[in-house]
């Protein structure tokens, strides 16, 4: 589908979904704007004609979950669709590098952005956002469909070891680590969660780093510290530890700094 860039973004909007201007950071492909609040508000039409031409976008991005009524799986290669070819679905776009996006209706329970589901499928879903239409240095975003009411997947429609990942990994609940008071027992029991949670998300997000998506594997790291409630002053060492395993990986991102990494954790809202 051809077209002006803003003029698809402003019909996306228009189906209902949350967008903001993206196309910023070291890979391109960040928020350009502190993007928290629009996962509890619709960005308006003023914002939106403001965001163009204040900045001019590169890409366009749509926040997922609840706000947009859609969850979006993310597959970066032609082998991790195929359990979706096997069950007949399309894919709304095709990204920059080759992979796919797929917009879906939302289930009876929030869908959580989880990163490795499957290999080389992600899920955006409450928390997250997917970049849907632009350019960045490897590429364009294609739209193939719009994500319309009717264009969304059907969870159903999903393969049902999907369905069952999704539903089982979503419905984890996490410890509210800010609701700990001042008793030592309960700040003790705090920081053994955080250590916990810490150390297993490291160890997910170290071994699925590569060249390539080593920054957006450490905005999604972010993400999910976030959504396990792990606040912003308790982050940082663990993105830290991110930062200092994968720095190293070759390919096109070039330096990997503290500074970069701790842009998403400054941008994720405080949990109260």
């Amino acid at each position: 589908m051809s077209g002006d860039i803003f003029e698809i973004a402003f019909k996306v909007h228009t189906l209902g979904r949350c967008v903001i201007p993206s196309g910023g950071g070291a890979k391109h492909k960040g928020a350009l704007v502190k993007w928290a609040p629009y996962q509890k508000q619709q960005s308006t039409e003023q914002e939106i004609k403001d965001w163009q031409e204040k900045y001019t976008p590169p890409l366009w991005a749509m926040i997922t979950g609840t706000i947009s009524k859609m969850f979006t799986i993310d597959c970066d290669s032609e082998e991790s669709k195929e359990p979706m070819d096997s069950v007949g679905l399309k894919p709304h776009r095709r990204t920059p590098r080759g992979g796919y996006h797929y917009d879906c209706q939302l289930p009876d329970f929030r869908v959580k952005t989880m990163v490795g589901l499957f290999p080389h499928v992600d899920i955006r879903g409450e928390g997250g956002y997917a970049n849907f239409i632009g350019r960045t240095p490897d590429g364009i975003y294609t739209i193939l469909q719009y994500p319309t009411d009717s264009s969304l997947i059907p969870y159903e429609r999903l393969p049902k070891k999907w369905q069952e990942r999704i539903r089982t990994e979503s419905l984890k609940s996490a410890v509210p680590v800010t609701a700990v008071g001042e008793d030592t027992t309960e700040r003790i029991s705090a920081e053994s969660y955080i250590d916990g949670i810490g150390n297993r998300l490291l160890a997910q997000f170290i071994e699925t780093a590569k060249a390539g998506t080593r920054n957006q594997r450490g905005f999604d790291l972010a993400c999910q510290l976030r959504d396990n409630k792990v606040t912003q002053e308790d982050a940082p060492p663990i993105m830290l530890r991110y930062v200092i395993a994968v720095r190293d990986l070759p390919g096109r991102d070039g330096p990997y700094t503290k500074k970069e990494a701790m842009e998403p954790v400054a941008q994720t809202p405080p949990h109260r």
